[in-house]
């Protein structure tokens, strides 16, 4: 081998090894974009089988040797549990109070509420951290026929030993939790308050994560008999972060929607944000980007998540998460063909489940964006004397911007009177959260009625049948079902 042959070869190989360090880089590291800077998060998933791989190194991490609770069953049931605090939910059957017992004296107490008239579908309401399980949102669903399995986080709500059942709104817990007593594996007796006593019981055969997971497993192993249509899990605030994890394990959750909580990919975390045990106990197996990923991802159930933040809530300022959505919702596209999307809520300033987000969570599960009853609409406008031109949905120009919409065209309507009555037959035939706008032509005597779906604040410029209108809110359609 001469001179310039041996040359030739090691550039060769010099060039293979950069491709190689390339390749390898590019896979190993996920990508973002943030306030015109650039992150790298650490990213091993190139295909299902590394999803595979994952998941079992996240129930490793969690359960050890034990293994996940795939057989595992609640340690008792009561049937038709009488709390008063729930009794008056529409629609409501019974609730059965379900007890799990879990390592180190540690018990979770959940609550399945069955609806009378089902739909069929189950959805997990995980709490956060409160006093109780929100009747609000319980009711929301239940009265649409879900069955729902709702869990408090430990030491919180029926999780606390001092928890008044005869009068949650008037217990204490309500700005405390109380300490409770616990005896640690080595003998020490301490006062749990807080989460993040529990890396005091972490060592390296157990994790304190099990008893946030357990109860979601175990009560899904309950129901198991049970042909749902569908199961989804919903969690608020420090529950988005249980039903995050609870997605990445147990495929069985096809759709999830974790909201207004602290899980943005650790490039995104304020100092604040940093340090509640089940937020970061885990970081060292994997991250927020992988478990975006395996919360999609099964080759037997077609999987979904949802993240909703509240545009001015605490975790979501400056709509952080728009810096990751679309390049996870591509890699997870890449990998499994799974669907991730996010989405922020601009309705509420509060921290809880809005009605928007509970109408949206609902619509999503169901896959209905909207629902009009055209015949019934025409009927009732028939009946005020005017034939409507057109019913229909319609690609609207929004702004600039094409959005679904609906578009009512009539006659010019004679009174402020008659528009009203066409509102409320809108209300009553329709299954949306849209809002509507109203428009008209003079010169050629036309009403247009619009439902857009979304809300805006002030004059805005609609464009129908390539003619601008300048059109104003008038009210708001209410969710019907």
């Amino acid at each position: 081998m001469n001179y310039k042959t041996i040359i030739l070869f090691i550039i060769l190989l010099v060039s293979i090894i950069s491709i190689i360090n390339i390749y390898s880089t590019r896979d190993n590291y996920i990508q973002f974009n943030y306030k015109n800077n650039t992150y790298k998060e650490k990213f091993s998933l190139r295909d299902y089988n590394d999803v595979l791989e994952k998941r079992e190194k996240l129930i490793k991490f969690i359960w050890n040797e034990k293994g996940f609770p795939k057989n595992k069953l609640p340690s008792s049931i009561e049937k038709d549990f009488k709390d008063s605090f729930y009794g008056d939910i529409k629609n409501l059957k019974q609730i059965d109070k379900i007890s799990i017992k879990m390592d180190n004296n540690f018990t979770s107490t959940i609550y399945h509420f069955l609806p009378e008239v089902k739909n069929n579908r189950l959805i997990l309401y995980q709490q956060g951290l409160d006093h109780k399980i929100s009747k609000r949102v319980t009711q929301y669903f239940v009265a649409r026929g879900y069955e729902v399995l709702a869990l408090s986080m430990p030491l919180y709500g029926i999780n606390n030993d001092h928890y008044n059942y005869k009068d949650p709104e008037k217990d204490p817990v309500i700005q405390e939790i109380y300490p409770i007593k616990r005896i640690l594996p080595n003998g020490t007796e301490i006062l749990l308050d807080l989460h993040n006593d529990f890396y005091l019981y972490d060592n390296k055969t157990y994790s304190m994560l099990q008893i946030f997971l357990e109860p979601v497993h175990i009560s899904l192993n309950y129901v198991s008999n049970k042909s749902y249509e569908d199961i989804s899990m919903i969690g608020l605030s420090a529950g988005s972060t249980v039903t995050l994890l609870a997605a990445a394990i147990d495929p069985r959750i096809q759709r999830s929607y974790p909201v207004a909580g602290n899980i943005f990919p650790e490039y995104l975390k304020y100092e604040n944000e940093r340090g509640l045990y089940e937020n970061e106990v885990f970081l060292k197996t994997i991250n927020y980007p992988e478990l975006y990923v395996l919360s999609t991802c099964d080759k037997e159930y077609e999987r979904r998540q949802l993240q909703i933040f509240l545009y001015k809530d605490t975790f979501s300022n400056e709509s952080r998460e728009e810096s990751y959505s679309s390049v996870m919702k591509e890699k997870i596209k890449e990998i499994c063909d799974g669907n991730f999307d996010t989405y922020s809520d601009r309705t509420t300033i509060y921290h809880l489940f809005s009605d928007h987000v509970l109408n949206l969570i609902k619509k999503d599960i169901e896959n209905k964006e909207y629902y009009v009853n055209v015949t019934e609409i025409k009927k009732e406008i028939s009946k005020l004397g005017y034939n409507p031109i057109l019913i229909k949905e319609y690609p609207i120009n929004y702004s600039g911007v094409y959005v679904p919409g609906i578009l009512i065209r009539t006659p010019m309507l004679k009174s402020e009177e008659d528009f009203q009555k066409i509102m409320v037959s809108l209300a009553k035939n329709s299954f949306t959260e849209m809002y509507m706008y109203s428009a008209y032509n003079t010169e050629k005597r036309t009403d247009y009625l619009v439902i857009l779906p979304r809300k805006v604040i002030g004059d805005e410029i609609l464009k129908i049948n390539d003619t601008y209108f300048s059109v104003q809110p008038t009210f708001t359609i209410k969710w019907n079902s």
